[in-house]
């Protein structure tokens, strides 16, 4: 992604971009949100990871080349936001208030939120069966319940995350 795009993004959801260097829990929350924000909003706006691949990591899809981007943002001061058009901030906005309303209502962090979506998302991809869904995440993620999960598919559902599928 063109480094002035990112940056505009990384504005929006309010993430410092020095924050995303260091080495404390502060910092890899930041890094969390980033990965999983991005994935979400890809998957919201094109429907596909268009943007950035992910694999499944440690604390969820995990994308090298965004981790890279963002990285190169921060050595690179000069970089300048990109002008957004008023729509694109609301719908980038939208991504993260969407995900901070499912939080509270499932009594979660931020973060853990984001990752509980991030992950079912990554896997609501991968199989159409909602079942198969939650023993996929269930697998990663063995602190969840499958009732967390039923909660974050129907969610990423409702608010038109997840693939079309034609069967």
């Amino acid at each position: 992604m063109e480094q002035g795009l990112l940056k505009a993004i990384l504005n929006v959801w309010g993430i410092d971009c020095e924050k995303l260097k260091g080495t404390g829990n502060a910092s890899i929350g930041e890094r969390i949100k980033v990965q999983k924000l991005m994935h979400l909003l890809q998957n919201k706006l094109c429907k596909s990871d268009a943007f950035y691949g992910y694999n499944m990591y440690l604390y969820g899809p995990y994308s090298p080349t965004l981790s890279r981007d963002y990285y190169e943002l921060v050595e690179t001061k000069d970089i300048q936001a990109k002008p957004l058009k008023e729509s694109a901030r609301k719908a980038i906005a939208g991504i993260q208030t969407e995900a901070n309303e499912f939080a509270t209502e499932h009594s979660m962090t931020e973060v853990r939120a984001l990752e509980l979506l991030g992950t079912t998302l990554f896997f609501a991809k991968q199989y159409s069966r909602p079942e198969k869904v939650s023993e996929a995440v269930r697998t990663v993620k063995k602190a969840i319940s499958r009732t967390q999960i039923k909660a974050a598919h129907q969610f990423l559902s409702e608010k038109d995350y997840l693939p079309q599928r034609v069967e």
